[in-house]
């Protein structure tokens, strides 16, 4: 698997495998038919943001590098709520490095793995069908109006629903709660099996969440 840079002009060390694209329509196309280790992409790019959010939105655990142009520190704000990793332009060599080096050792996780580190929360915080439907939500960035729609509740109820979802898992706040969940999730896609049998025995709980609270 290679990295995927959207950023005109950015030189790369031909020690990684680095597929170049020239626009977001042409990294979408890529994304959806292939397995890819990252994503870079400079916010200078047109679209690039609404990019961002429909990658984050159907790859929640793809790993992201955005670079903001240096008179838009503004914008580091909006790369961070898609969960990337951001850098002000121009960035060195070494800062690619560090990306890809993080990228190819927690990246990817699968649709599969999270489905059923998810269906195990379930069972070990007592969630209900809703409430794990939330957070995978969450993970997914799902708007909030998109909620309501697909649920048929109202503002009041989908509130009522994510706090009985936060008091269970032992979080103040939901996105707490989606960080400590794909926290988890990569550390145990890549810990040896071993390591994770002896770290979770059948009689333990699966994940590294509080227990259910009282």
């Amino acid at each position: 698997m290679s990295f995927l840079l959207l950023s005109p002009g950015l030189e790369v060390t031909p020690r990684w495998d680095v597929t170049r694209v020239a626009s977001c329509a042409a990294a979408e196309a890529l994304l959806a038919t292939g397995s890819y280790h990252g994503l870079v992409v400079a916010l200078s790019v047109t679209d690039a943001l609404p990019l961002l959010q429909r990658v984050r939105q159907r790859l929640p655990l793809l790993p992201l590098l955005v670079i903001v142009p240096a008179d838009r520190p503004d914008q580091i704000n909006l790369a961070q709520s898609l969960r990337a990793e951001c850098l002000l332009s121009p960035i060195g060599q070494v800062d690619l490095e560090l990306f890809f080096q993080h990228a190819k050792r927690f990246g990817p996780v699968t649709d599969h793995a999270l489905s059923g580190y998810l269906a195990r929360l379930r069972v070990e915080c007592g969630l209900t069908a809703r409430e794990r439907d939330l957070l995978a939500a969450s993970i997914t960035q799902t708007p909030r109006t998109e909620l309501l729609t697909r649920f048929g509740i109202s503002e009041h109820t989908l509130k009522s629903q994510v706090r009985g979802l936060l008091r269970k898992t032992g979080h103040s706040s939901l996105d707490a709660l989606m960080r400590a969940v794909l926290r988890e999730l990569l550390d145990q896609a890549h810990r040896p099996a071993a390591a994770r049998s002896e770290a979770h025995p059948s009689h333990e709980r699966l994940s590294s969440l509080p227990p259910p609270a009282a």
